[in-house]
């Protein structure tokens, strides 16, 4: 991962993070702007490059500009597709900044690779686990911040909140769909154990089998298909208990009502 890219994760993480729990854009802006200003401050890079530290931050400036309608609304649109947001906003970083400062990739490459190998080091990269680790982080202090009074569907006592999206963020992923309330939780107990509790919770729900796991869902009918019946699924309450992908734990989501 080039420089460029990097910074501009750096500088998503850490807006979305200073402003999780308030949800405000403008703070999320203003936070990348001085991010990138900073960061525009490596001497060696930039002489190894070829431009200013002006240049820079005005190609810094320009590009979340142009990338500015690919800037996730929400903690939840940041999360969405497992983490397709940020990717697109990171490639279009990266390319408005390299078309507005007239640096060739192979030479941006080339300078990375020194920076990453002198006495001094560089800038430490960072992987897409790492990013979604970072991105898991700032959910689970949003949610704890959040809480779980208000939510109206049993929560399964062995489990932890991962992330909770008490206020509607979930809107601002979907264009005509406005999401209910959903909380998500870990656990390290199976399916069918989690699956045997809710049976004897849930009153008026019908159970559903897809995807190695269990849904259920208020005033289902017979058939159910929850891509094709996306927006009915969406807004209308749930609990889906499904194998974590990658890890043995059981992931519970609970979508529910005010």
């Amino acid at each position: 991962m080039n420089r460029i890219k990097q910074l501009s994760y750096l500088i998503l993480l850490t807006s979305l993070s200073f402003t999780a729990a308030s949800q405000d854009i403008s703070a999320m802006k203003n936070m990348m702007q001085q991010e990138m200003m900073a960061s525009c401050q490596d001497r060696a890079f930039l002489s190894c490059v070829g431009i200013s530290s002006n240049k820079c931050t005005k190609s810094g400036r320009k590009a979340i500009s142009s990338c500015d309608h690919l800037f996730p609304k929400s903690m939840a649109a940041m999360s969405a597709n497992n983490g397709m947001a940020m990717e697109a906003f990171g490639e279009c970083i990266n390319k408005t900044m390299l078309k507005h400062t007239g640096v060739p990739s192979n030479r941006l490459d080339a300078c990375d690779s020194m920076a990453d190998n002198s006495p001094a080091g560089g800038q430490p990269e960072m992987d897409p686990e790492q990013m979604m680790a970072m991105m898991g982080t700032m959910l689970k202090q949003h949610a704890d911040a959040t809480g779980t009074s208000g939510v109206t569907l049993p929560l399964y006592k062995n489990a932890v909140v991962k992330a909770h999206f008490a206020n509607g963020e979930m809107a601002n992923t979907f264009d005509d769909i406005k999401p209910i309330p959903a909380l998500t939780m870990e656990s390290p107990d199976g399916i069918n154990k989690i699956a045997s509790f809710y049976r004897g919770k849930l009153k008026g729900f019908r159970e559903y089998k897809m995807l190695g796991g269990v849904v259920f869902l208020k005033n289902g009918p017979k058939k159910f298909d929850r891509i094709k019946d996306m927006k009915k699924y969406m807004t209308t309450p749930h609990v889906e208990i499904m194998p974590t992908p990658g890890v043995s734990n059981t992931s519970i989501q609970i979508a529910y009502e005010k």
